[in-house]
């Protein structure tokens, strides 16, 4: 079996093994993602995973071009969504729309952890869209016009 299939999400002829197998825990930034369900074990239309933020771990304002929906189970994750800031501890759920601005940050001392699923499954690439790209964007441009 090669294993660099496992590191490509999108590929549909990666080796038929669980999908937390094949993705373990990828870590960035204290952020951890342990995959549950997505198309290396049949689904097609739908991901789900556990994700994982370590204290001070931060996923600043972003989009996607999918739904998300959450359901947390551990901690307590200051959120900020469409411009509301919420606080979300276990038993909380929270959706997110297509296009939906939202971002989470880990103020405490200890894990916070979630179960994420999205749907449609995302695109292989350019499936985060930070804000912070846009307003950078906008203000080496100048600005818009009203």
């Amino acid at each position: 079996m090669n294993l660099q299939n496992l590191a490509v999400g999108s590929n549909v002829n990666a080796p038929a093994v669980s999908a937390s197998m094949a993705t373990a825990l990828l870590a960035y930034s204290g952020i951890g993602v342990r995959m549950l369900v997505d198309q290396r074990v049949g689904a097609q239309l739908h991901t789900m995973f556990m994700v994982q933020y370590q204290p001070t771990a931060i996923a600043h304002p972003h989009d996607h071009p999918f739904e998300e929906a959450y359901v947390f189970v551990e901690g307590e994750v200051h959120a900020l969504v469409e411009g509301k800031e919420l606080v979300l501890r276990p038993g909380d759920v929270l959706w997110a729309g297509v296009g939906a601005d939202h971002g989470f940050e880990n103020r405490g001392t200890g894990l916070v952890r979630w179960i994420e699923m999205q749907a449609p499954q995302p695109p292989a690439q350019h499936s985060y869209r930070f804000s912070r790209d846009w307003e950078y964007l906008e203000h080496k441009l100048g600005g818009t016009e009203k």
